[in-house]
This record gives structure tokens, C-alpha cells and sequence, in this order.
């Protein structure tokens, strides 16, 4: 069992590249980075230093374009933010 007082950090991002480039139609594209369509649904594998509890608070950072526009979405053990306006933008 982990220690409840160490923070949460996140340790790997597995953006499923494999698995979204078939659901967002993108497996033709010839970059390492992956590609998602505006929208659309797409999956990620985090491993965390430790099991993600009811208290812990997660913030996902997402930037994309040459500008970075930044998007904040506000996540929950076992809920998954589906809603737009659970989705902040970052000024």
C-alpha cells in the first residue's frame, strides 16, 4: 500500500496511439506524435505513483496548435468529464 500523504504524481502517459489513430481514422499519418480529430472521444493510460483515491485531485493539461490553447478538464476518481462545460479554458 502507498502512503496517503505523498502526493500524486504521474509517472507515464500512454496516449494509445494504436487504438485512437483506428477510432479517430488518423493510422495513415506518418508522425510519432498522436493525432486526434476535434470531438471525438480519445482514450489515454495513466500509471500514477500511487492508486488514485476518492481525495486525490487530478489536473489534465492539454495543449494543441502552435498557439497552445489550453484546456483544463476537471477530473474525478471514477467519473470521466464528457460534458463540454466540465472542460476550462485556460486564459
Amino acid at each position: 500500500m502507498m502512503d496517503a500523504s505523498k502526493e500524486l504524481q504521474v509517472l507515464h502517459i500512454d496516449f494509445l496511439n494504436q487504438d485512437n489513430a483506428v477510432s479517430h481514422h488518423t493510422w495513415e499519418f506518418q508522425t510519432s506524435s498522436p493525432v486526434f480529430r476535434r470531438g471525438q472521444v480519445f482514450h489515454l493510460r495513466l500509471v500514477l505513483n500511487q492508486p488514485l483515491q476518492s481525495y486525490h485531485q487530478l489536473k489534465l493539461e492539454f495543449s494543441t496548435g502552435h498557439s497552445g490553447c489550453h484546456q483544463f478538464p476537471q477530473c474525478h476518481p471514477g467519473q470521466v468529464p464528457t460534458k463540454r462545460e466540465n472542460w476550462k479554458p485556460h486564459p
